[in-house]
């Protein structure tokens, strides 16, 4: 089949596709900053507009203090733009046809070919979409009806790797189970692409790119006395990717003299799960020695209760509060709705007004 002409035009339009979440993953960090000094933002600008100093994408105030900020996306894939605008095709048509829970005590991930591809023509498009469907539905079924492994990394009967009719490649659909230490609500299905063949090197390059484009900028603000962030909003990350951030980040950052201040990981999620904010580093503190988070483990900063927000199955699933982990306010991982969030992007702020 090769590429297809709808891969084509959907490449053509993915910036319209792709939400661009710049703004809202700038304003999730200012929130957690807002939070450890206690104050609120002000004199919001964007020096790249004004030019006002070097052309970072955010200047702000908190608590009298002078912000330089930077965002950057994580992009460990190639054409991640193209086959992304195609993963969220899928996700999207087989969201809106799979309503009712999957069955059984357990969350379903569904995972996507690294270079998706769809079918030529609207007719033969729809005709593969919707066997995906009945292929989700027929294999959570039989899922079901397994014996589950222990521990659920055995992916033994937990899992089923197949061709569904009018795809080229395989897709993978894997539950996990009830007590999984994952913060995923029961009978969902979420989505995500399959393992690449080395994404820990294409993690660590990417990384490398990120900070060798980045980092000049936010020095010359430095050197003006601004404090310095720089935010990497990563999508679709390889599975593991905090350990391997961990891993890397020492060798990295002993590279460069300019590092910035602040680094803080943000995920952008969508439907049933929160934003993640993860403070990487602070000062001359970073990971792995500082702030790495464990697997599995939840957290709540230092001196603070769980809010209710925290669902009943949450609970369940991870004990009392009081045995809990409590971090710093400053190293604790921050969540939000992304109904809470602002888009802060200033062509969207200027057309909203």
């Amino acid at each position: 089949m090769g590429v297809s002409d709808f891969e084509g035009s959907v490449y053509a339009v993915s910036l319209m596709i792709i939400p661009k979440n710049e703004g809202k993953a700038c304003d999730a960090v200012v929130r957690h900053i807002e939070l450890c000094a206690g104050d609120k933002r002000t004199g919001r600008r964007y020096p790249e507009q004004d030019g006002g100093g070097p052309p970072v994408d955010l200047r702000l105030k908190v608590a009298g203090r002078d912000y330089a900020i930077e965002h950057t996306l994580l992009q460990p894939r190639a054409n991640r733009i193209k086959y992304a605008a195609v993963f969220r095709e899928i996700k999207r048509f087989v969201r809106e046809r799979i309503c009712e829970p999957l069955p059984g005590a357990v969350y379903y991930e569904l995972h996507l070919p690294t270079h998706v591809s769809l079918p030529r023509g609207k007719k033969n498009r729809d005709r593969a979409l919707n066997n995906l469907v009945e292929w989700v539905l027929s294999t959570a079924q039989r899922l079901h009806e397994r014996r589950r492994e222990f521990p659920p990394s055995f992916f033994v009967n937990n899992t089923i790797k197949e061709v569904p009719n009018g795809f080229q490649d395989e897709f993978e659909l894997l539950r996990w189970s009830d007590w999984a230490p994952q913060r995923r609500k029961p009978a969902i299905l979420e989505f995500r692409f399959m393992a690449l063949d080395d994404p820990e090197d294409l993690l660590r390059k990417t990384l490398s790119t990120a900070f060798d484009r980045k980092f000049p900028k936010l020095h010359q603000c430095r050197e003006q006395g601004a404090r310095t962030v720089l935010v990497l909003e990563g999508i679709d990350l390889p599975i593991g990717h905090c350990r391997m951030i961990g891993k890397h980040l020492p060798a990295l950052l002993k590279r460069h003299s300019d590092r910035p201040d602040e680094i803080y990981l943000v995920e952008p999620r969508t439907y049933e799960t929160m934003w993640w904010i993860w403070p990487v580093k602070r000062d001359g503190e970073h990971w792995p020695a500082v702030g790495m988070p464990e697997n599995g483990r939840p957290y709540f900063p230092l001196g603070q209760i769980p809010t209710e927000r925290y669902s009943q199955w949450q609970r369940d699933l991870n004990g009392p509060f009081e045995m809990w982990p409590q971090v710093p306010l400053e190293w604790s991982v921050a969540e939000f709705e992304e109904e809470e969030l602002d888009d802060l992007t200033p062509s969207r702020e200027a057309s909203a007004s």
